[in-house]
Order: C-alpha cells, then structure tokens, then sequence
C-alpha cells in the first residue's frame, strides 16, 4: 500500500479527486482535467480544443484554489514554522474531505465513480493525447484505486510521510496531520463553504466555455 502513495506523491498525484469530479461533463473535459499537471506551457492546439479546454480548465480552478480566501484561511491553521508547506496540505486534506463527504456531492458512490473515470479516461482514442509519464500514473492510479484510498484514516498521514522525502525541507510536512486532526472540524467547515463555491465557479467556467465555441 506505501508503494502506492509513492507512486502518487512521486507523480504529483495529489488532489485528482476533485479535478476529476468537477471535469465529469464529457470525456475530453476528463482527460483535460487529469492532464492538467502534466501539460505544460501554451495551448496551441497540439491536442482537441476540447481536452485542452479541459487542460484550461484544470489551470483555471488551481488559480482560483489558490487565491481563495477561505483556502487561505486554511493555511493559516497551520502553525507559522510549516506554513511554508500548508499550500500542499490543504490540497490533500481538501480532497480527503472531498471523499468522505462525497455522498454530499454526488448520488453515484465514490467507487463506482472511479471505475467509470479511468474507464472513460483510458479509452483507445485517447491513448495518444497522454505524455508517457500520464499515461503510465493513470494505468497506475486505476490498478491501485487510488481515488478510493482518499478517503481512508491515515491517507494524510502517509501522503506526508512519503511527499516528506521528496521535497525540500518536506519534514516540515510530518505534523501536518497532526494539525489537521486537532482542527478537523474546522478545515471541514472551511471545505464546505470552498468546494460549494468552486462548484458555482466550475460551472460557470465550463458554460464560458461551451458559448466560445
């Protein structure tokens, strides 16, 4: 099982639940949404203006994430001797959350909708968009059921542990779920109010989308 949350961390496979969940419309979207981390620079349409819109769309709600105040709020929960890492602690705990409030969001249980999206992600068709290394943490991610492992009690705990060798001054990282813990239910809250207002932007960024073409 630590093999698998290497293989995420070393991938940068952090907070794909949520990108996945808010680029579920169609397929393209999808993919763009996984791809998101692993395409970078300009969009100049090596790949359908659909997955890059995806691939935008992914970069779009980063943007928005990071600006927020309430995602600010939650790193400020951190003490200031580790808010230098709090930004990669927020991703994950805000996608644990994501998966143990899940019934809150959506009417399909979380597993079948991890089969649906790797099924949908790794059709034949698309095989030819992903770079090597996507197309290989994909294969991984849907092997593994990595999406369900969100949920699990110690995933924060060992997503620290393991992205804390990988990074520079990562240590910083180890109480990280520690703090999360003492404070559950206020990242909760926080969560709560960020995700309904990443949905509404999320829903808007795709209907802007949609009209441009």
């Amino acid at each position: 099982m630590l093999r698998i949350f290497r293989l995420l961390i070393g991938h940068d496979i952090l907070n794909y639940l949520a990108h996945l969940y808010l680029a579920r419309e169609n397929d393209a979207l999808l993919l763009g949404g996984f791809l998101g981390d692993f395409v970078k620079g300009r969009l100049k349409g090596q790949r359908p203006s659909e997955i890059e819109a995806g691939i935008q769309l992914h970069r779009n709600i980063d943007a928005f994430t990071d600006a927020h105040t309430i995602t600010l709020a939650s790193r400020n929960r951190f003490p200031s001797s580790t808010r230098r890492m709090a930004g990669i602690a927020v991703d994950i705990i805000y996608d644990h959350l994501l998966a143990v409030h899940w019934h809150r969001y959506s009417r399909t249980d979380l597993e079948a909708f991890e089969e649906d999206c790797f099924r949908r992600l790794l059709q034949p068709k698309f095989i030819d968009h992903f770079p090597e290394r996507a197309l290989r943490t994909c294969q991984g991610m849907a092997s593994a059921q990595a999406l369900s492992m969100t949920k699990r009690d110690d995933y924060i705990s060992r997503c620290m542990k393991s992205l804390a060798n990988r990074v520079k001054k990562g240590d910083l990282l180890l109480d990280s779920a520690r703090v999360f813990e003492a404070q559950r239910d206020d990242f909760s809250a926080d969560f709560e109010i960020f995700f309904e207002a990443l949905i509404k932007f999320t829903n808007e960024a795709i209907s802007n989308q949609t009209t441009s073409r």
